[in-house]
């Protein structure tokens, strides 16, 4: 008896585990935060009817596989670049990643540029404004980042100045003491 009741329990155990980790799908909990920020995010101040989100939709989907192409090509030269970062190839290395972004580097941009003007083509007058000021700020953020902590973002101290306490002396620790 007492044992039935144990496996009762276990098995009730099981089933509550599994209601709540399927309840709780990553995937989907993802996919509706996308879907959220794409209400609310990027173009959720423009105020855009259903006709232009779906239009705008199809613009991103086209582009996107086109993205998806120009990494395509570039596949070999990061191949490339990673197995000659792996045996110790700098030299290699830094001239397959030099034609990585000699490749890419204008296609994207060019890419990007005809992506924008076909949303643009898709807003009003009004939502073109909204549109521009927010890409505007963009790119001032961006230059505003890049000036701060470089183009390839913040790596330390590698060769950019003074290291802190190279001189043998240890900064008085503080933590924990008052």
């Amino acid at each position: 008896m007492n044992r039935i009741r144990i496996a009762a329990a276990a098995v009730a155990m099981l089933v509550g585990a599994a209601t709540v980790a399927s309840a709780q799908n990553p995937a989907q909990q993802g996919e509706a935060r996308k879907a959220q920020r794409g209400q609310h995010g990027k173009m959720g101040d423009l105020n855009l009817s259903d006709a232009q989100h779906q239009q705008i939709k199809d613009i991103h989907a086209k582009y996107r596989v086109q993205f998806q192409q120009l990494r395509e090509r570039s596949r070999p030269d990061m191949e490339a670049a990673r197995t000659a970062r792996q045996s110790g190839d700098t030299a290699a290395a830094r001239a397959a990643l030099a034609r990585v972004r000699a490749n890419q580097g204008t296609a994207v941009a060019a890419l990007r540029q005809q992506e924008q003007a076909e949303v643009r083509a898709v807003l009003t007058a009004e939502q073109r404004t909204k549109f521009d000021a927010r890409q505007a700020q963009m790119r001032e953020r961006k230059a505003q980042h890049d000036s701060t902590h470089g183009k390839r973002g913040a790596r330390g101290t590698q060769g950019q100045g003074r290291r802190p306490n190279r001189g043998g002396a240890r900064p008085e620790r503080t933590r924990g003491r008052n």
